[in-house]
């Protein structure tokens, strides 16, 4: 499990309500849905509010819960300041809420709520790079996490420009910054960081040993050096070395579970396979040049079950830790897959994985009526999610 000592695991009521947000935030945005035809504009401001509800609030709200548990594991050393999450939390709540009400009714929200996400991430990134100088250890993923989070600073300057643009303060060259801002984020900083993520997860609750990392290495390269393509306007050529990108992680992952030693088809690798198999489908949507149905396989498959997966994962452990780790010895504690609802999780990802597939043939079909029917799959998976987040989070098993 997670090579984390008592002193370094930040309290689990601060981890907590990072899921518990990101799994309301996830719920609010199957619920916008409801809005969206099949034929939908990506630039439309209501489509714009609902991807930022998704990437913001769901995924980045996981992704910094996550890392409050996981900078000292990659790191082996404490946060430098593990307080600044509070305000980081808050700050990013908030943030979302004020982001896609600007966008959905009062554009002047956006430079209010740009501000509040700023501040909560040059908090996080203050916290990150003061305890990567503290230790001064360098490896593969202390470079990924280095590197993936300077791409996060950059991108989010760029988003408040965007922002304050979009609210009427500034002139902005929106198609460029737009394209620039999504590189930055989701390549650079989201991608890069799910290659560390998965390097150091995928093994650990695989049971995988003695395998390359050569692929992920080629995948970080590749991600890393595609923002820096968009700078210099070559658009075909990013997406291109983006998609020869996804391709090597892909492969990377197949190798890990080649060598997997835990053969289970739980409800995490039922999520992951989604997820990876999304990833490539996405990839090849990108080079056909369906940028719509790229962006939605890539976001809700590869992202959501991704996370979806992970959370029946890493909730159980941190709760196990808090509550159970100091009782061994001392009294009958239960095993970590015993605090995962199977009933539930599986109900969970069957409703999720029917709901996005429905959702993808509505949008390529445009077929409203099937859109629909996904969107209220999507929905109740969403819901069980949330009872499942609870139900893991229990004191008493």
């Amino acid at each position: 499990m997670l090579n984390i000592s008592k002193d370094y695991a930040p309290p689990l009521k601060m981890v907590l309500p990072f899921f518990a947000g990101g799994g309301l935030f996830y719920l609010s945005f199957a619920l916008s849905l409801f809005m969206i035809l099949p034929n939908f504009n990506p630039q439309d401001v209501y489509v714009l509010g609902v991807a930022h509800l998704f990437f913001v609030g769901f995924v980045a709200t996981i992704f910094i819960g996550a890392m409050a548990q996981l900078v000292p594991v990659i790191l082996e050393a404490p946060h430098s300041h593990l307080n600044f999450y509070w305000a980081i939390l808050i700050g990013i709540l908030f943030g979302v809420v004020l982001l896609v009400g600007g966008f959905w009714f009062e554009p002047f929200l956006l430079s209010l709520a740009a501000m509040l996400i700023l501040v909560s991430v040059l908090l996080y990134l203050c916290d990150l790079y003061f305890t990567i100088l503290k230790i001064l250890k360098f490896n593969f993923l202390s470079i990924v996490m280095i590197i993936s989070h300077t791409f996060l600073f950059f991108g989010i300057l760029c988003g408040v420009y965007l922002a304050f643009g979009f609210s009427g303060h500034l002139e902005v060259d929106f198609e460029k910054f737009l394209i620039l801002h999504v590189y930055l984020v989701l390549i650079g900083f989201m991608l890069n960081l799910v290659i560390a993520v998965a390097i150091l997860l995928l093994p650990m609750f695989s049971l995988a040993h003695g395998f390359s990392k050569t692929f992920a290495k080629v995948a970080f390269a590749l991600f890393s050096i595609s923002p820096i393509l968009i700078l210099f306007d070559l658009y075909s050529f990013a997406i291109f070395v983006v998609c020869i990108g996804a391709l090597m992680f892909f492969w990377q992952v197949y190798i890990i579970y080649s060598k997997r030693v835990r053969k289970e088809k739980d409800v995490w690798f039922k999520s992951l396979l989604v997820s990876f198999f999304s990833l490539l489908t996405s990839a090849i949507f990108l080079i056909v040049g369906d940028l719509k149905l790229s962006a939605m396989i890539f976001g809700m498959g590869f992202f959501g079950f991704l996370i979806l997966g992970h959370l029946y994962k890493i909730v159980p452990f941190l709760v196990w830790f808090e509550y159970f780790a100091p009782l061994v010895g001392k009294q009958k504690v239960p095993m970590l897959h015993e605090m995962v609802p199977k009933k539930g999780a599986d109900f969970q990802f069957w409703f999720s994985f029917i709901g996005f597939v429905l959702i993808v043939i509505g949008v390529w079909s445009n077929c409203q009526n099937v859109l629909k029917s996904g969107i209220s799959f999507f929905v109740v998976g969403a819901l069980f999610l949330l009872l499942n987040i609870k139900f893991m989070s229990r004191k008493e098993f």
